[in-house]
């Protein structure tokens, strides 16, 4: 999910061809394909154009806005957003055993690859001795991609977790 923050105070969003072109006070202008953007907040006082918001309807993208202070001011949204549509589908997936594990699956190894791509990258530059964690990660990613149930799964992240954080220890002592 992409989300676009407007965090210029006084800045005007509008619709320009299949963008969204948000024209800062100074008058300068960023501009973000719509096919881009899933969501929106708006911090601050931002304003709008009709045809944005109809076209942002259109696509079930809805607006956050956030006061300048950080206070929660509002939300605009379409009547079918791609947030609930997506909500409906995690729910799906929550209670079907087979796809939960699937996904749960994909979720660990990605987790521990990103960890073990953190370690490689601060042994390439100098930051870590290697103590063989980057191994042992790259094996509990096979273990993650084959285990048989969610609690296996659970306790390969726990090992992994566990293993990452001693490294992660030396690195930022």
């Amino acid at each position: 999910m992409t989300a676009l923050y407007v965090t210029e105070e006084h800045a005007f969003v509008r619709k320009v061809g299949s963008t969204l072109a948000v024209r800062k006070a100074d008058g300068s202008v960023v501009r973000l394909p719509l096919e881009q953007v899933d969501q929106v907040i708006c911090i601050g006082d931002v304003s709008w154009s009709g045809g944005a918001l109809r076209e942002l309807s259109e696509l079930g993208i809805g607006v956050a806005y956030i006061g300048p202070r950080g206070e929660w001011v509002g939300r605009w949204e379409p009547r079918e957003a791609k947030t609930v549509l997506l909500r409906r589908l995690q729910f799906a997936a929550s209670e079907d055993p087979v796809r939960s594990l699937r996904l749960a699956r994909g979720f660990v190894a990605g987790k521990i690859r990103n960890c073990r791509s953190l370690l490689q990258r601060a042994r390439r530059d100098g930051m870590l001795a290697d103590d063989g964690e980057e191994g042992l990660l790259a094996e509990f990613v096979l273990k993650a991609e084959h285990a048989d149930s969610l609690d296996e799964l659970r306790g390969i992240e726990g090992e992994a977790a566990a293993l990452y954080f001693r490294a992660y220890g030396r690195l930022v002592s």
